[in-house]
């Protein structure tokens, strides 16, 4: 009966989207309900038991607000990313995410572990690669809190106190703008956990994602150059000689990485940097209003015969791309982008598709990221619940 109350729901729903049903907003009830069939498709057919996906579904889980937190499986799997290896970008960077909104102040030196990896892993560049494990930290010093303050609370009755991290070694030479945007969305979950990350380490990343940027204000998935170019400079990045042609998940993404760089760079090291201003983010956000779609990425059909994509169309990578959308527009707290108010019309498409099931599936290429129900159910939820926290902290007031 649940899933066939479900079914009514999406064929009506995806009636009024084709209909262009865009006054008013989308019933907080619905989209409610969505992620709770969502979270309970995941729990049972999600990863929960391990693989690549395991960091994402847990974080996803976890975000739902509906998910028991008591589940047996969900309480192993807070065991698991507490202790299991750190090996790969991606997964690392989700571990961060996920304990810093679990609990940041009792899993602060796993997190100061993750952020050790990802500055260790950094290329050279000043991008990031899948990355490579290493040994692990020992337990970082407790470093009191600078700028007049006492140490930060993190929760409850417990406080935090600041740990530096310092870069040991480099990564590969040159990475990709995908394993680069999660690296730094686990940078910031570090910072947010008072993890603080090396200045170079923001400034190469805010270098890089600007000098890759196109003319249009678009990203693609990496550069390249010319034969006989010469490869990324030891110590930082180089001028880029060769930009791809750029497509909506990329420059989501990258647009969202330049606004938590900006942010950390000004809060922690006083450096002259405005996201709501920075030509590169107000360019980013005209591109994706000009190519604005939440029903397909946006321009990667357009662009997939050249250097920027191997194959795939217009589908490909699709729920990847409207959680970067969810991210930029969360981070830099932008309501409309351009003239289009990406939650709304995101959120009425994505309940418009749900399968009766509680899952959503891509219609993409499945070895182009396509097709993949965990995944996409996933991304599809972290955008529901606009899971994602501004990178300005909110101020409050108590009695």
């Amino acid at each position: 009966m649940r899933f066939l109350t479900s079914a009514i729901f999406s064929a009506l729903a995806l009636t009024a989207f084709a209909q262009g049903n865009a006054a008013g907003k989308v019933d907080q009830k619905d989209v409610d309900a969505a992620i709770d069939r969502g979270a309970t498709w995941l729990g049972a057919n999600g990863g929960l038991n391990g693989g690549d996906q395991f960091e994402l579904v847990m974080y996803t889980l976890w975000h739902s607000g509906t998910f028991p937190r008591d589940d047996k499986r969900f309480v192993e799997g807070v065991k698991t990313l507490q202790t299991k290896k750190l090996e790969k970008t991606y997964n690392v960077a989700l571990t961060a995410m996920f304990l810093e909104a679990y609990d940041k102040v009792a899993n602060q030196k796993r997190i100061a572990e993750c952020a050790q990896f990802l500055v260790d892993n950094q290329c050279v560049n000043g991008q990031w690669s899948y990355g490579e494990p290493f040994p692990g930290i020992e337990a970082p010093p407790e470093v009191a809190s600078g700028g007049g303050g006492g140490p930060r609370t993190g929760g409850g009755t417990q406080t935090m106190k600041r740990v530096p991290i310092k870069r040991n070694r480099r990564g590969p030479e040159k990475g990709d703008h995908s394993n680069t945007q999660y690296a730094i969305l686990g940078l910031r979950s570090c910072a947010a956990a008072e993890v603080i990350i090396p200045k170079e380490t923001w400034l190469e990343a805010m270098k890089i994602l600007e000098e890759a940027q196109d003319t249009k204000g678009s990203w693609s998935y990496g550069y390249a150059n010319p034969a006989g170019a010469t490869d990324a400079k030891k110590g930082g990045p180089q001028v880029i000689v060769q930009k791809n042609p750029g497509y909506g998940s990329m420059t989501a993404g990258c647009a969202g990485s330049l606004v938590i760089c900006k942010y950390y760079l000004r809060a922690h090291y006083g450096m002259n940097e405005d996201f709501k201003k920075d030509k590169s983010v107000v360019d980013g956000l005209k591109w994706i209003a000009e190519n604005f779609t939440v029903e397909e990425n946006a321009n990667y059909e357009k662009v997939k015969s050249t250097a920027s994509v191997p194959g795939g169309d217009k589908y490909t990578w699709h729920y990847y791309y409207l959680y970067a959308l969810e991210r930029v527009g969360m981070l830099g707290e932008f309501e409309h982008i351009g003239k289009y108010d990406w939650y709304q019309i995101g959120a009425r498409y994505l309940l418009s598709v749900q399968d009766a099931g509680g899952s959503w599936k891509g219609k993409g290429n499945a070895a182009m990221g396509g097709q993949n129900p965990v995944t996409d159910t996933c991304f599809a939820i972290l955008f529901l619940r606009r899971a994602t926290k501004p990178v300005v902290p909110k101020t409050t007031s108590g009695r």
